[in-house]
């Protein structure tokens, strides 16, 4: 096994490859909900000699959202043993990143209780605290990265953490 030395602050910054595939995924969960929910309440046609017509975008939408979903879950992994990791060991962001994680597993266990367990008295409810969470999404993130940038090269005092290999290990 490799020892790595301990890591600066930069190493919290996720790298360009890690922002591109995150934003885009991001973005595409985002504008897939964000439409679905349109066409969900504004598509539809009412009054027709069929009852209520769905909007054709609005399944689209849905099942495009999910497989976006799924894709954004596993950005969200392969963040973690980097970006998460470091992060919480230089002490940094710590409360906004862990409301971030705690968020996104909010968004992936309401999209879950929707797709295989929503009956319909909890339909409703579920379905409106997974979109209004949904919605404020990229302003949580664009507060998580900001709040990043903020402490960026700031050192703090604190503890020595000597589970990186540092060469003042206690004995």
């Amino acid at each position: 096994m490799t020892r790595h030395p301990p890591s600066s602050f930069s190493g919290v910054k996720l790298s360009r490859r890690h922002k591109t595939i995150f934003y885009s995924v991001t973005s595409a969960v985002w504008l897939t909900g964000a439409l679905w929910l349109y066409f969900r309440w504004r598509g539809g046609v009412t009054g027709s000699e069929w009852g209520e017509v769905r909007h054709p975008g609005e399944s689209l939408m849905l099942k495009t959202h999910g497989a976006a979903a799924m894709v954004f879950l596993a950005s969200l992994g392969a963040v973690v043993p980097v970006h998460m990791k470091r992060g919480w060991r230089q002490r940094r962001n710590r409360f906004s990143g862990l409301f971030m994680a705690c968020y996104s597993v909010f968004l992936a266990a309401t999209g879950w209780y929707l797709y295989y367990g929503a009956g319909e008295a909890a339909r409703a409810l579920v379905s409106a605290a997974h979109w209004g969470a949904g919605i404020l999404l990229p302003a949580l993130i664009a507060g998580h990265v900001f709040l990043g940038r903020r402490t960026r090269g700031v050192k703090e005092d604190r503890r020595p953490d000597h589970s990186r290999g540092s060469p003042n290990r206690p004995p």
